[in-house]
């Protein structure tokens, strides 16, 4: 009696890949050999990237390596207002000349003089701004000032200027010898320091100078006296008495200024 083959069994089998190897991994066995199929391996299929990571992981490596865009310089365009225009030194606007002489200490006298010729320079060319108000078909240009020609005081609790400077003419040429109170009454903070021009004029040599050499001869009967000025010394000239308002009291002033 022939005995039949037995039943090859899956553990047993012997498959052949398509690249002519035995193939040793376990064929899945649904109760009958269909086709050649891999068992899914747990410790492969739990750490087997998914194509959306994949896809991400691409892209990122893309993104890695492209070259990154030039940085754009930031340049810093200021707009171009009347108020940034370039301030004459020395003129009615040049605010700064008030605040400069305040960090003067640490400099010596000579080296001040800048500072205080710029300062009295606007002084100068504040008066004329008063004085063209009342005369603008008379227009000057301010020239020079000397420090020795400018009296700074205090009167009945008011901070008083008084200064003579010279100014060309605008229209001849001609230089003309001008005499300009200013008081320090209003906030002194502004843009003039706080001083205000209350007169301003023309004068000449015929014009009075000041009264101050008189007190050396003892104060007068008479203190008030509305027709002159006993701060400035003599050679300082002055319009009449009434134009002014500081220094008309005859006594010894608290005078920077004086020689």
């Amino acid at each position: 009696m022939t005995s039949l083959p037995k039943a090859r069994t899956p553990a047993a089998a012997e498959l052949t890949g398509s690249g002519g190897g035995v193939s040793t991994a376990a064929p899945c066995w649904n109760g009958r050999l269909r086709t050649r199929k891999r068992c899914p391996d747990a410790s492969t299929s739990s750490s087997s990237p998914s194509p959306a990571f994949r896809r991400q992981t691409r892209k990122r490596r893309r993104d890695a390596s492209a070259p990154a865009p030039a940085a754009r310089a930031f340049v810093f365009k200021p707009s171009k207002k009347k108020s940034d225009q370039a301030v004459e030194i020395g003129s009615v606007d040049d605010a700064n000349a008030e605040f400069v002489t305040a960090s003067l200490f640490h400099l010596t006298q000579e080296e001040m003089l800048p500072y205080y010729n710029r300062l009295y320079k606007k002084r100068a060319n504040m008066g004329l701004a008063w004085y063209h108000e009342s005369n603008q078909e008379d227009r000057y240009e301010f020239t020079n000032v000397h420090l020795s020609d400018v009296y700074n005081f205090m009167d009945d609790g008011v901070c008083y200027m008084h200064m003579n400077f010279r100014a060309r003419n605008e229209a001849t040429r001609s230089e003309k010898l001008f005499f300009a109170e200013l008081a320090l009454t209003d906030n002194v903070f502004n843009q003039y320091g706080g001083y205000v021009t209350t007169t301003c004029s023309i004068v000449d040599d015929n014009c009075l100078g000041g009264m101050k050499h008189r007190l050396d001869d003892g104060l007068p009967t008479e203190r008030r006296d509305k027709q002159h000025c006993y701060v400035c010394s003599k050679d300082i000239k002055h319009p009449k008495g009434e134009s002014y308002k500081g220094g008309h009291y005859a006594e010894n002033y608290c005078v920077d200024g004086d020689d």
